[in-house]
């Protein structure tokens, strides 16, 4: 059924796996104790030394609920796939959805359920390169495997998708469950992003432009908003949420760990890799109209795309012109201390948001000497805040551009 009147969505269940930990809570307390998920990498490069790999995928601890046949699917998985299957079996956990072997405790939910989970590399690259594959099936290699994968494993019979929008994907795979909820095409769904890139041919291609940091040095590699930065870290994660209609929520008793209150897309139409701002300007304009004054009234949390390239002084000065008229806002990037999921962003940017508006506790950027004087402030440490707002922006080579707005849940 398709409502006229738009319904509030609020968000059940949150799922991340990356090299800082299995869960989003263990995530979340190493991004605030300052911990670093950058090591070396695993062969050798010419170039590159560094990346946010995942070190210990144990494929049985973490399916330990499937049977031997669910198992042994997920083992044909790209890693990127397996990541994403992880991903998005702790948020349909967290949402009270799945029995203790990981099927549906209300089969009929999963009968209608769609996902959305985005890439922007999948497992493409695991047939390419001196690491690659040696025998390998093209089921392997298509990067809609991150939506097919889960939703084969979890049973889930709704719209099954893999957006493509660069390194924004995820959040656009967000934003298009908002929407269809919002307006009465679902009632639940599943959606994030999931990566894992981290191979020979595709470091090539990303240090042929130059945009990756060459640096050995695991805690200075990836320092977005930093004077000395010195470019990106590949990571591989995975991070997806549970979203639904305020009503399904209550109805069902599930817990809610905040409101998805609005999703603004665009394009800057400029530079194929460099934005110049003019589309984040537009979002972030108006995921700030959506907030109310209860929403303004204490401080606005910004979850930046900055990756440690030039970018994050254009991304800055957006942020200075679209809050100007917000007393408090506090920025924070994530990738400092993960480095860039790439399509996964996102949805680990939104999960970080969610705990951010739910704890209040702001994790310390990893930065040293701030690439210039922002009119917000960047912490260096763990701060407490009364967070009242949170954006999560998303940035993608193409000019994909997109932002999330989320605040508390309070029932009207």
């Amino acid at each position: 059924m398709i409502d006229t009147e738009p319904r509030r969505v609020v968000v059940t269940g949150i799922g991340a796996f990356s090299a800082l930990g299995d869960s989003a809570s263990k995530n979340f307390q190493n991004l605030v104790d300052g911990q670093i998920g950058i090591s070396p990498l695993p062969f050798e490069h010419s170039t590159i030394k560094l990346a946010g790999q995942i070190a210990n995928f144990n494929l049985r601890v973490v399916f330990s609920g499937f049977d031997n046949a669910r198992f042994k699917e997920t083992r044909r998985l790209p890693r990127a796939a397996q990541i994403s299957d992880a991903a998005v079996q702790e948020a349909l956990r967290s949402a009270w959805l799945l029995n203790d072997d990981s099927w549906f405790r209300d089969p009929s939910l999963a009968e209608e359920l769609p996902i959305y989970m985005a890439t922007a590399i999948g497992g493409g690259f695991d047939v390419d390169g001196p690491d690659a594959k040696t025998k390998i099936k093209i089921i392997q290699v298509l990067p809609d495997t991150v939506a097919s994968g889960p939703g084969r494993l979890f049973g889930l019979k709704g719209t099954n998708m893999s957006p493509v929008a660069a390194c924004a994907g995820s959040g656009e795979a967000i934003g298009i469950a908002l929407r269809n909820i919002r307006h009465g095409y679902n009632d639940i769904a599943v959606a994030g992003g999931a990566e894992s890139g981290i191979m020979s041919r595709h470091l090539d291609y990303y240090a042929e432009i130059g945009a990756l940091s060459n640096s050995e040095d695991p805690q200075r590699a990836s320092m977005p908003f930093d004077a000395n930065a010195s470019g990106i870290v590949l990571a591989e994660l995975g991070a997806a949420l549970v979203l639904e209609s305020e009503e399904h929520a209550v109805r069902r008793g599930a817990q809610i760990f905040g409101e998805a209150l609005e999703f603004a897309t665009g394009s800057d139409a400029s530079h194929p890799t460099m934005s110049d701002g003019s589309a984040l300007r537009k979002t972030m304009r108006r995921v700030r109209m959506a907030f109310d004054e209860e929403n303004t009234d204490g401080v606005i949390f910004v979850q930046a795309h900055a990756t440690g390239t030039e970018g994050d002084i254009v991304e800055g000065e957006v942020i200075e012109e679209a809050l100007a008229e917000d007393r408090e806002k506090v920025v924070y990037s994530y990738k400092g201390r993960t480095g860039h999921p790439l399509g996964a962003a996102g949805g680990y940017g939104a999960f970080v948001t969610l705990f951010v508006l739910n704890s209040g506790t702001v994790p310390p950027n990893n930065i040293e000497h701030p690439v210039k004087n922002f009119d917000f402030e960047l912490p260096q440490q763990a701060v407490q805040k009364r967070v009242t707002a949170g954006i999560s922006n998303s940035l993608g080579f193409g000019g994909n551009t997109n932002s999330l707005g989320f605040v508390p849940y309070v029932p009207h």
